[in-house]
């Protein structure tokens, strides 16, 4: 009596209105998945008949027998290659050579797929024959494997086109190498400085500069160097290695005009960091900017701006200006110029970061800004509609946790206001904004909900509830400075680049004075004028209220800046006529 058999009948007789339950019903598929031979045609048209519970059933037949059995089936694998390329697994390999044999033309011709990654090799060499040159030659050069299953096919060929794709699939040099004359010329020149015996192709013209290049031969290399090609001293400075003295006296001793000693230099330029050594290589290019900031000295513009006497003097804050220009890499070497670092700036094409210094806001610190803004307007340092001007303000401004909180209350809930007033009129906001400066609010009233509103008893701890929030650095307004590197700085990510001063200036004014109005209405009775003000922005009003809010709060006593604001707040929402992100991933917040 088969025991499986009756407990099968049960189950089908028991749901036979609902025959289609049992494809999650563990109990049934076990027994079932030891019992192939009892799967009929009520099984297959109800239970097993889509792609979702044939994989669920073949996950429990743990018997590789049973499992080929099961795929032996015509149904079953007309529903599994049509459906699916997850791969069948089988404890014993060679079930797959078994299954192969079983197959139809068109099932043969997928098999491969469905094959698990570290059989799949041997199943083809054993295969070779039966499979075809043409198929086994499309599955290598189709899928990745190992360098050593190129190399184990690379015998299996005679045609010279395909022995080249299966070394052109090798990724060492040094495996290469073994088979160097089938490499094609373009490959030799990449292996050539692998090979133990590059010595025996020195007369071959268009190996020779990467030999000479490749050897620790100084004598060999100006033996042949100055008789070379301006494109092969090329090939040749930039591929000697861990020698810069022969790269700079090669280049020095070249006879290149201007524009070839330019290229050739930019090709070294790289390994070499020894500044007075870099002053000696540049006197011969004679860039403007380049020796402007080799001077090391900012060139001086008039005072003529407008200071503001309120702001507090001890607010301290730097910005970073990311901007491009076509000699970054030559600039790049100095990283100072004057009182500024320099920095690279992957974000942009050529492009190059000047970090001002720690500034305080009067006149010296305000005065070297615009010099710097002016440098860059005049010395052709461009920008794109990608760059960025943050703002960093010294978070030992706030002298408790009140004034901090403040802070955040009325900046998260002000947030999408701040897209559009922290740029210049008519602006676009940026489209990376998504990348490198999302909104914080959402995520940090997310958080405050999730952790049941939690109450904030010092700096620290609130500190680090944002950083918990932020997700990474690249929020709107980031505080992971404070823990990371000793900057101990907000840094505010919303604005687009910004080199001219007034507009810039305008953009510290404005954070200056919501740091200021947070510590001033910090001190105030929580039923005072300001704190219902604050209040209101959490409510849910049109952005237009709530940035008369924001402007109220900040300028109550400074039409000047009030009226700036509002004027880049009207220009901006009219210019950006889908801030749908903005509003998708801002919302209101209390603490």
């Amino acid at each position: 009596m088969n025991i499986d058999k009756i407990k099968i009948d049960y189950y089908l007789n028991k749901n036979k209105k609902k025959l289609f339950e049992l494809k999650h019903d563990s109990h049934f598929l076990k027994i079932l998945g030891k019992n192939i031979d009892l799967i009929n045609e009520i099984i297959l048209d109800n239970i097993l008949n889509d792609i979702n519970a044939i994989i669920d059933f073949l996950y429990y037949i743990k018997n590789d027998e049973d499992k080929y059995n099961f795929l032996l089936i015509p149904k079953i694998r007309q529903i599994y290659f049509k459906n699916t390329y997850q791969d069948i697994f089988f404890s014993d390999n060679s079930y797959y050579d078994k299954l192969y044999l079983k197959l139809s033309d068109n099932e043969k011709d997928k098999f491969y797929m469905y094959i698990k990654i570290g059989y799949l090799p041997t199943f083809l060499k054993n295969n070779f024959n039966l499979l075809g040159k043409e198929k086994v030659f499309y599955i290598l050069m189709n899928l990745q494997f190992e360098d050593k299953v190129y190399e184990m096919f690379i015998s299996m060929f005679e045609c010279k086109i395909k022995i080249k794709g299966l070394l052109l699939k090798i990724k060492d040099y040094k495996t290469k190498c073994k088979y160097f004359d089938m490499l094609p010329i373009y490959e030799q020149k990449r292996c050539i400085s692998y090979l133990p015996n590059k010595m025996d192709y020195i007369n071959n013209k268009d190996l020779l500069p990467y030999i000479i290049a490749s050897v620790d031969d100084e004598k060999l290399i100006l033996r042949y160097y100055f008789n070379l090609s301006y494109d092969d001293k090329l090939i040749t400075l930039e591929n000697i290695k861990y020698n810069n003295d022969l790269q700079i006296y090669l280049l020095i001793n070249s006879n290149f005009n201007k524009d070839e000693y330019l290229y050739a230099l930019r090709l070294i330029l790289k390994d070499i960091n020894d500044l007075n050594i870099i002053n000696d290589l540049y006197k011969k290019i004679d860039i403007e900017v380049v020796k402007k900031v080799q001077s090391n000295i900012l060139p001086v513009t008039e005072d003529n701006f407008y200071i503001d006497s309120n702001i507090d003097k001890r607010i301290k804050f730097g910005v970073e200006l990311e901007s491009s220009n076509v000699y970054n890499d030559l600039l790049l070497k100095f990283h100072k110029f004057e009182n500024w670092n320099i920095v690279s700036e992957a974000s942009v094409k050529n492009g190059i970061e000047f970090t001002s210094p720690i500034y305080h806001y009067d006149k010296e610190s305000l005065h070297n800004l615009k010099d710097m803004c002016e440098f860059l307007n005049n010395n052709n340092f461009n920008y794109t509609d990608e760059s960025a001007g943050h703002i960093h303000f010294d978070i030992h401004i706030f002298d408790n946790i009140k004034e901090l909180l403040l802070f955040y209350k009325i900046y998260c809930n002000t947030e999408d206001i701040l897209y559009l007033i922290l740029n210049r009129p008519n602006s676009i906001i940026r489209s990376n904004i998504k990348t490198y400066a999302y909104p914080l609010s959402k995520r940090l009233n997310e958080n405050i909900i999730n952790s049941f509103h939690p109450v904030f008893s010092s700096l620290e701890q609130f500190i680090s509830f944002v950083h918990y929030s932020q997700n990474g650095r690249h929020s709107s307004i980031n505080i992971n400075n404070v823990f990371e590197n000793s900057k101990n700085t907000i840094e505010i990510r919303i604005p687009n680049i910004e080199m001219n001063f007034e507009y810039l200036h305008e953009n510290i004014m404005f954070i200056s004075y919501l740091i200021m109005t947070s510590k001033k209405i910090s001190n105030e009775d929580k039923y005072s004028k300001n704190n219902i003000l604050v209040n209101l922005l959490t409510l849910d009003m049109p952005i237009e209220k709530r940035k008369d809010i924001l402007l109220k709060l900040l300028f109550s006593d400074n039409n000047y800046l009030y009226n700036i604001f509002d004027y880049r707040f009207k220009r901006n929402i009219e210019v950006n006529k889908d801030i749908s992100f903005i509003k998708e991933n801002t919302s209101h917040l209390t603490f």
